[in-house]
């Protein structure tokens, strides 16, 4: 597409009349729609945002109780459908071996600090979906603190298995 424009004679002018002749109707449409297209679909909901900022931080849906301040800081998000307990506990012990390890330390910080945040957030209220006061959702900053504590855990054991795999530890 680039070749042709550029092997006209007149690829060089600036008349904008010039410039849309050079190029075909059916490749301007083309590259108007893909310029545009995302643009117009996300309007409504930047306008949405730009009116009322506070509903992205509500919690979707349905007014549930969101955790309390040790449940999000145990990475549980809370609510009835939330996992229990023992599933998600491992993660502190993901955090702090991260925390400890040399190469993983920054990202471990950048998820205590989300974690932090997410408790942090959560202990402020605000006007719920049609019902009264609710905590604010922090959902999405536990899930990243998980991801970036999952990846640290997951660079470790690729570093230390094979380490592993070479110490017998007696069984053989």
């Amino acid at each position: 597409m680039t070749n042709t424009y550029f092997s006209l004679s007149n690829w060089r002018t600036r008349n904008w009349q010039q410039v849309l002749k050079n190029l075909d109707a059916d490749e301007f449409k083309k590259r108007a729609a893909l310029i545009f297209t995302p643009i117009l679909i996300n309007v409504p909901i930047s306008i949405n945002l730009l009116l009322n900022p506070v509903s992205a931080i509500r919690e979707p849906g349905l007014s549930i109780e969101s955790a309390n301040l040790l449940s999000i800081l145990l990475f549980n998000p809370g609510g009835p459908s939330s996992p229990a307990l023992f599933i998600l506990a491992p993660f502190v012990l993901y955090l702090i071996i991260g925390l400890i390890s040399k190469d993983q330390r920054n990202s471990a910080t950048v998820a205590l600090f989300a974690i932090l945040l997410a408790g942090t957030l959560s202990s402020y209220y605000i006007a719920g979906n049609s019902s009264s006061a609710q905590r604010i959702y922090s959902g999405p900053l536990i899930v990243f603190a998980q991801l970036l504590t999952l990846l640290s855990v997951f660079a470790i054991a690729e570093r230390i298995l094979p380490q592993l795999k070479r110490s017998n530890f007696g069984l053989s």
